[in-house]
This record gives C-alpha cells, sequence and structure tokens, in this order.
C-alpha cells in the first residue's frame, strides 16, 4: 500500500511536474549558453606615455584617456577592469623633434579581443625647454572698506616651467590669482600657478609643466580709518587705424588713495581722465591726462596720470589669424553690410594648432530674424575643443541690414552685444 501511495504521489499532477523539469533544463542551458556568448563594450583606458627621451617634449593635443571598443564571453566583458590596463603611447626610438605618426598599444587578457583597430594618432614632438621664473601675485577682487592690503609672501618665491621650446620660449611670467574679495583678516591660500606671457595671456597650460605646480600665498590685511582706493580709469575716444588694434593700456598711477571723508554720496569706485583720442593711430604712444577728481584734490593728490597705449598692426602670424565674417540665415529681400568685414582671432594657443585644425575655427553671426537696421554684434566663434584662450579684435562689429531697393540708410540701432 505504502508503494503504491507514493507511486501516486509522483504521478500526481504528472504533466506540471514533466512540463517543470522540462522548463528548469532548458532555463540552466539558456544561462550557461547566454553567459558563452561573445558581447561588446566601450572601456575608457588611461594613456600611459612610455619612453619619451628627457630631452623632447610633446607639442600636439593627447588625450589623457581612450575610449575602446573591446569584445569577448559577456562574463569576461563584464568582470574585465579597465583600471588594471593602461593603453600606451611607446615613443621609443624617437630623438628628434618632428611629426611622428604613433598607434596606441594596449594589452589585454586572454578572454578579451579588440573590436575595432585602434586609430592612429599623429603627434608633434619638439625639444624641450625650462626657465625659472619668480612667482607674481595678482589680485582678484576688493577688500571691504578701511581695510588695506600689505605685505605679500610667496612660498617658494621661484617655480621652473617646463614644456615644448617652441611654447617656453613665449613663457615671460608666473603668476597666481589672489582672492581678496571681501576679506577682512590675513589670507593664506594655496594657489595653482599659471605660465603666461608679458601681456598675461596664458601659454598652452595642457602642455606645459610648473614645478612645484602651486604655492604658498600669505597676505597681511591691516584695518584703518577712513581711507579709500580708487582706480584711475582712463577714458577714450575715436578707434584706432583700420587694421590696426590696442594690445595692452597702461595707467600711471593705477590707484589712489584718498580721505573717505572726501567722498560725496553716489560716487563711484575710480577716477576717470580727461578725454584721449584714439581716432586713427597707427603707432604706440604715451599721454599726460589730468585726473578728474570728482571732489577738490588736495595738494598730496597726483593731477595728472601717464597713460601708455601700445598699438600694433594686424598681421597673420603663429598668434594671430583672420577669420572672414560669415552671415547665416539671409533673407533676399534684405541687403548686408559688415564693417569690418574681417576680425582677428589672438591667442598664444594658435602656434600648436595644426593646419586642419586651424581651418576649422570660423565666426559666423546668425541674421534670420533681423529686420533693416544696424546693429552692433560680437561674431560667434567656433574653435577646437582645447583651445581655452583667445582673444577676438574688434570685439564687436557693425552690421547694416537695408531693404534692396531702399536707398534710405535704415534708423534702427541695436546693441547685440
Amino acid at each position: 500500500k505504502g508503494c503504491i501511495a507514493m507511486i501516486k504521489l509522483i504521478t500526481h499532477n504528472w504533466q506540471y511536474k514533466l512540463f517543470s523539469l522540462i522548463l528548469g533544463i532548458a532555463f540552466s542551458y539558456y544561462i550557461y549558453g547566454f553567459s558563452s556568448f561573445e558581447v561588446e563594450s566601450v572601456v575608457g583606458f588611461r594613456l600611459e606615455i612610455r619612453n619619451l627621451s628627457k630631452r623632447l617634449s610633446i607639442a600636439s593635443q593627447v588625450p589623457s584617456r581612450l575610449f575602446i571598443r573591446i569584445r569577448g564571453k559577456s562574463d569576461a566583458v563584464r568582470n574585465f577592469r579597465a583600471s588594471e590596463t593602461n593603453a600606451v603611447l611607446d615613443f621609443a626610438g624617437i630623438t628628434e623633434p618632428g611629426s611622428y605618426v604613433l598607434t596606441p598599444q594596449v594589452a589585454l587578457p586572454e578572454h578579451i579581443q579588440l573590436s575595432e583597430r585602434i586609430r592612429a594618432r599623429r603627434v608633434e614632438i619638439d625639444h624641450s625647454k625650462e626657465v625659472t621664473l619668480p612667482v607674481e601675485v595678482m589680485n582678484r577682487g576688493e577688500l571691504p572698506e578701511n581695510y588695506l592690503l600689505g605685505k605679500v609672501e610667496v612660498s617658494p618665491k621661484n617655480v621652473t616651467v617646463s614644456g615644448p621650446e617652441r611654447l617656453i620660449v613665449k613663457v615671460k611670467r608666473a603668476i597666481v590669482e589672489l582672492l581678496i574679495e571681501g576679506k577682512r583678516s590675513n589670507i593664506l591660500q594655496g594657489l595653482q600657478v599659471i605660465p603666461t606671457d608679458n601681456e598675461y595671456r596664458p601659454i598652452g597650460t595642457n602642455y606645459v609643466r610648473v614645478s612645484p605646480s602651486s604655492v604658498y600665498v600669505r597676505a597681511e590685511v591691516t584695518p584703518v580709518a577712513n581711507i579709500k582706493i580708487l582706480n584711475v580709469k582712463p577714458v577714450f575716444e575715436g578707434e584706432v587705424a583700420s587694421g590696426y588694434f590696442i594690445k595692452d593700456i597702461k595707467v600711471e598711477p593705477s590707484q589712489i588713495i584718498i580721505d573717505a571723508k572726501l567722498i560725496k554720496e553716489g560716487v563711484k569706485d575710480f577716477i576717470s581722465t580727461e578725454k584721449i583720442s584714439l581716432e586713427g593711430k597707427k603707432e604706440s604712444f604715451e599721454q599726460d591726462a589730468n585726473i578728474l577728481y570728482p571732489f577738490t584734490a588736495q595738494a598730496e593728490m597726483p593731477k595728472k596720470a601717464r597713460i601708455t597705449v601700445n598699438i600694433e598692426k594686424l598681421v597673420e602670424s603663429d598668434e594671430l589669424l583672420g577669420l572672414k565674417v560669415m552671415l547665416t540665415g539671409q533673407r533676399e529681400n534684405l541687403s548686408y553690410t559688415l564693417e569690418p568685414e574681417v576680425v582677428y582671432l589672438r591667442s598664444s594657443e594658435l602656434a600648436i594648432l595644426s593646419e586642419r585644425d586651424k581651418s576649422l575655427i570660423s565666426a559666423k553671426i546668425d541674421v534670420s530674424k533681423l529686420d533693416a537696421g544696424v546693429y552692433k554684434f560680437s561674431p560667434e566663434v567656433l574653435l577646437p575643443l582645447e583651445m581655452k584662450n583667445y582673444q577676438l579684435i574688434p570685439t564687436s562689429i557693425m552690421l547694416t541690414v537695408g531693404e534692396r531697393g531702399n536707398d534710405s540708410a535704415p534708423k534702427k540701432e541695436t546693441d547685440n552685444n
């Protein structure tokens, strides 16, 4: 009887039990088979530079990471750790400056393969050069009223800047920016050192190394009674001659310390000079301009400021690129006149761009929504991703939109900066 009961228990609903068994076996095979399927994945590898001679430096953009498509068994790909393997750019055998085409190499585990060929990269190599420069401190912001910035100390006082020779020859300064805005007590800051040219334009920070990369700056902030520091602001009228631009402006003295009691309600934080004409200028010049105090100046206050204006001709060079401004969205019933038609892009980073990258730089203005009128625009400039620091000359241009067949000049003037 016990045997018969056991048989009935086993055969009860036997169809469902058999189906469950078949389903379990099929599912097991599916899991096993799925783990043996090949899958693909995109993985980011850190790019390692090897065997680069100390006499040489990389002078073109090289990414810090490479994203590569790999394939393999699903469990192998899932368990693969890119952090344990680097992509390697090997400079073995390269002893002279020049342009080289190199293919990064990646050593992968046995069960992982590349799903596509790694793209070769063109790398510019230059002689290495280094210079030692004193660290200069530039202040950012202003102290509260009745506080004065005292002694400023930098540690260490000098840094070494190294990199490709074509860039290092342009490095003339090593600066740090000290934030003093609103400070009422002594300041201690760790600041990153920025290599620049003589005009304080950053020099290829992606390609230049600074050692040490940061310094400590200590500045004394002292409370004082009833003083005010006013900046001297030169006032200009007119424009320099076409084809020329203002490279820099220096003012001496640039600031004046006065008794705060002299400041009237509504007086700004700067003092203007009399107007200085730039009209048609083609050469640099110096001029003594009267300082226009908004109150009665005391005897010890300077009456004039020496203004130095450095003017240069716009000539295409390694650091200057002319761009013809393109107009997009023009309408057939309207005419468009630009003044000037060409703007100039000024940047030390142009020197390290390839001709192909330079050809991709453009300046444009969208005029699709503009009616007849006179407009002032700053063109939109399209740049390579690695280009961060630049100056547009001039910063704005005039656009006149008129109706075709209508000789009267448009009257509406709009600033679209």
